[in-house]
This record gives C-alpha cells, sequence and structure tokens, in this order.
C-alpha cells in the first residue's frame, strides 16, 4: 500500500508539474491573444483612416474631374473664339497663310505671349490711333520744345549734382581735417577730466556732440555723476546742483590746462555753493596742478572765504584785501592795524 500510496503521489506530482507546464503556455497564449486583438484594433483604426482619406480623395477626385470637365468646355469656347478671330484676321489682313509673310511674322514674334500684355498693348495702340485722329500742329511744337528744355535741365541737373558730389566730397575732407585732431583733443581733455574726478571718487567724461546735418550745433558734452547709484547724466542747471557744477567747471578748467598754452588763469568764487569736503579736495588738486607740473598756468583764485587748515605749498601766495570805510588811509596801516 505503501509503494502505491508512492506511486500515487509521484503520478500527482508529474500532472502537477504537467498542469504548470499548460498554465505557463495558456499565460503566454493569452498575452499572445490580447497583442494580437491589440495589433487588430490598431488595423481597424488603420482600416477606418485609410477609409477616410480614401473618401476625401474620391471626393476632390471627382472635383477635379468636374473640373477639367469645365475647363475643356472653356477651352472649346475659346477655341471656336479663336478660329472666329482668325478667319476675322485673314479677312482684314488679306494673308491666308500667315507662315508665308516674313514680314508679317516678324512683327507678330514682337507681340507679347501673355493675354495680360496684349490687353494692355492693344489699348495702348487704341490710346495712340484716338491721339492722331485730331492732330493740333501747336500741340507738336509745344511738345517738341517741351523736350528740348527737357532734354536741357537734364544736362543742367547732371552738372549741378556732380558739381555737388565735388563738394560733398571736398567738405567731407574738410571736416576730416579738423573732426579728427579735434577728436583726439576731447580724448586727452576726457582723459585728464575723468582721472581728476576719480581722485574725487567720482565719474565724469567729456564728448564731442554732433550733428550730421549742421555744423552749428556741433558742442561739447560734459557728463558727470557724483552718487554710485546714478547714471553718467549731461552736466546743466536742471539736474546738478550749483556747487556740483562749480566742482565740474574747475575740474574741465584743470583737464584744459594741459593743451592750451595760457600764462594764467583767474577764477572768481568757484568754491561758492561747494560743500566743505569737495572745496577741499578741488583746492588740493589745484594746488598739486599748479605746483607740480612744469609747463602748468598761474592760477587767480579770487573768494571772500577759505576752509581753515588747507594744505598749502611753497607755490602758494596767500594775499589779503581789506577794504571798508574803517579803514585806516594807506600811510597811517601798520601791521597791528590787521591783528585781532
Amino acid at each position: 500500500m505503501r509503494q502505491e500510496v508512492g506511486k500515487i503521489h509521484k503520478k500527482r506530482i508529474e500532472a502537477l508539474t504537467k498542469l504548470r507546464v499548460h498554465l505557463e503556455e495558456s499565460k503566454k497564449s493569452l498575452v499572445d491573444c490580447c497583442k494580437a486583438w491589440a495589433l487588430v484594433t490598431q488595423a481597424k483604426m488603420k482600416v477606418k483612416q485609410l477609409i477616410h482619406q480614401f473618401r476625401v480623395a474620391k471626393a476632390k477626385l471627382d472635383s477635379a474631374e468636374q473640373a477639367k470637365a469645365n475647363l475643356e468646355g472653356e477651352v472649346g469656347g475659346i477655341k471656336a473664339r479663336v478660329l472666329q478671330l482668325l478667319e476675322t484676321a485673314r479677312r482684314v489682313s488679306g494673308v491666308q497663310d500667315p507662315q508665308e509673310d516674313q514680314e508679317l511674322m516678324s512683327r507678330f514674334n514682337t507681340f507679347p505671349d501673355e493675354l495680360d500684355e496684349v490687353e494692355e498693348r492693344i489699348h495702348e495702340c487704341q490710346a495712340q490711333a484716338d491721339l492722331c485722329m485730331g492732330i493740333d500742329e501747336e500741340a507738336v511744337r509745344e511738345y517738341e520744345e517741351r523736350e528740348k528744355k527737357i532734354r536741357e535741365l537734364e544736362k543742367e541737373i547732371s552738372k549741378m549734382q556732380k558739381r555737388s558730389d565735388d563738394a560733398e566730397s571736398e567738405l567731407s575732407g574738410l571736416k576730416e581735417s579738423w573732426l579728427t585732431p579735434l577728436k583726439d583733443l576731447l580724448g586727452k581733455v576726457s582723459l585728464r577730466f575723468s582721472d581728476y574726478f576719480r581722485l574725487m571718487r567720482c565719474v565724469g567724461e567729456v564728448a564731442l556732440h554732433e550733428d550730421p546735418k549742421d555744423f552749428s550745433q556741433y558742442s561739447v558734452k560734459i557728463s558727470v555723476k557724483f552718487r554710485d547709484s546714478e547714471q553718467l547724466q549731461p552736466l546743466n542747471a536742471q539736474r546738478q546742483s550749483g556747487g556740483e557744477r562749480s566742482v565740474s567747471t574747475m575740474l574741465y578748467l584743470m583737464a584744459l590746462q594741459g593743451i592750451t598754452a595760457c600764462p594764467f588763469r583767474v577764477v572768481d568764487e568757484i568754491n561758492q555753493g561747494m560743500d566743505p569736503v569737495n572745496e577741499r579736495r578741488v583746492f588740493d588738486l589745484i594746488v598739486a596742478a599748479s605746483s607740480q607740473e612744469t609747463e602748468s598756468s598761474q592760477y587767480f583764485i579770487l573768494t571772500p572765504k577759505l576752509l581753515q587748515e588747507l594744505d598749502y605749498t611753497n607755490a602758494v601766495t596767500v594775499h589779503v584785501v581789506h577794504n571798508g570805510q574803517e579803514m585806516p588811509k594807506f600811510r597811517q596801516q601798520t601791521s597791528e592795524c590787521f591783528l585781532c
């Protein structure tokens, strides 16, 4: 019995193994069936699309065939019209076979091939024919005189244009002869001006404002920036304060010092409106420029006040001018009069 039970178990195991194999095969077949069904579905959709495309193409083909039939009908009508016109042309010209008349063929070949151009040519010929029906000799003479006058004016215009081109070329040469040195000169001034502004922890530049049409509008454009949050702005009364304009003017004069031969410069109350910091910086720059440079100009600075503890070099001389109703006469003046 135990042997029989073992055989039965063995058979059960074999049956289960086969069942497992069959299940795997069934699973694979099911997957293949699903894939096949998906392909069939896609194929059906493709067929529907092709059927729709076929119907659209069929409609277009029917429309094209109808258009073709209409065009064929129009062509037939045009051919009949052409034959009728050809017969009329033969009757009017008296030429039955145009190929035999070389002169007629050569003239015919000069005509355009497009229908629109032919119709335009017909209108031109018709207009000329209408004009020839009533010719006015006075009008013809006036036309010839005006045509002659036009030719003379065209020659005069050509000469004037040549003179204008020559003048323009000469003007360009003259402009280049002074504009290039001027730009180089302003470039040097702008470099020195920028250096002075950099020493004051500000930014400034000098440029040439050009007008291509009017030379009188050429000017020197000074742009400055006194605060980091600002952009370079043109120097004018609307944008900068009086003190800032005074600082910019003084530094511009100092920038001109290296390119202009001037024995001395007089500056009257340049420090009016300046804050103490800018006034001290400008004074130090003037002293340094006039003391260190060998070819610098002599500065006369007229001012009702000066800051205390300014740096004076040996090249600086201070003149104090006293005046007023209570001043003693010149011969009565002593050193005690000016001590307090």
